[in-house]
């Protein structure tokens, strides 16, 4: 997959947005089964992964003026990071 990629750091933004998605899918089960145990660590999990991809978002936004000839490839890595949002605001709204 990373020959996919011309810029390393799109490649590293999918993986964050990847395993991002994964971590707070398996948090939510976790919730799911264990009820109020896991809470607490889902919570610092989302504000630890908020702030990545709010880094992230910054990064790719500068990598993508700077790079304005890849528009597309660099357009797709933030929607994709970016696709992140609607979930998390799914799995919050199932816990709270």
């Amino acid at each position: 997959m990373k020959t996919k990629f011309k810029h390393e750091i799109n490649y590293i933004a999918i993986i964050l947005a990847i395993s991002s998605f994964c971590i707070g899918t398996l948090l939510l089960f976790l919730y799911l089964i264990f009820d109020n145990s896991i809470v607490s660590i889902g919570f610092y999990y989302t504000f630890v992964a908020a702030m990545l991809n709010i880094l992230m978002i910054i990064i790719l936004g500068v990598n993508a003026i700077s790079n304005y000839h890849d528009y597309k490839e660099n357009l797709m890595t933030i929607l994709a990071v970016l696709a992140n949002i609607p979930i998390t605001i799914l799995y919050m709204d199932i816990v709270i």
